[in-house]
């Protein structure tokens, strides 16, 4: 690794939290994550269930699971966080998040667990759920369609994704100024002046 770079954390309970600030998944899709749900090759996380109060379902999304795409780096904190499991993933139900026994981590647990790091750092405290919208704010940041965050949050419709992010997204007529400006200087107008000479 680089002069300068940072590695991610391994994935404990601080290391998952700081995963979900980057892939905006849900805390139960985060606690019923498994690596079968995980293809490293592509980058992606498929978004295949979500642990509630009562065990795990289907994702919350009436759209089904989603597909998550995750940086290198995150790739490499889990193929090391895989390796560090290995002994006994299978024993486990190969979740990749298991409490210190080796079972399921309760969402309770999970979000104590959040509060109890703040306190620790000395953070104000901020609801866990802040992490999926940290998520989203930076998928925004770089410049992504509103549709494909809206596939990869999950969400049923993008009216909902408009209505909850719609104030961090770009003025959608500031860009169209941009994209018509773009395409005025690949077609090499320089002035619109003669159009409307008398």
């Amino acid at each position: 690794m680089g002069k300068g770079q940072r590695s991610w954390p391994c994935l404990t309970v601080v290391g998952g939290f700081v995963l979900v600030s980057w892939t905006s998944l849900r805390r139960g899709e985060a606690l019923a994550l498994s690596w079968g749900a995980i293809d490293m090759p592509a980058a992606r996380i498929h978004v295949r269930a979500d642990r509630g109060r009562y065990g795990e379902g289907p994702p919350k999304s009436s759209t089904g699971g989603g597909i998550v795409p995750i940086t290198p780096a995150m790739v490499a904190a889990l193929r090391r966080h895989n390796l560090a499991q290995a002994s006994d993933a299978a024993e486990n139900g190969g979740r990749v998040f298991r409490s210190a026994t080796g079972g399921a981590i309760d969402g309770d647990n999970c979000t104590r667990a959040w509060t109890r790091s703040l306190h620790k750092s000395g953070v104000r405290h901020v609801a866990l759920h802040t992490l999926r919208h940290l998520a989203v704010s930076r998928m925004i940041s770089t410049g992504a369609s509103p549709k494909a965050i809206q596939a990869v949050v999950g969400h049923a419709s993008i009216s909902l994704t408009y209505d909850t992010y719609g104030h961090l997204l770009p003025g959608s007529l500031d860009l169209l100024a941009q994209g018509l400006g773009a395409l005025e200087a690949s077609a090499g107008v320089t002035g619109h002046a003669e159009g409307f000479a008398n």
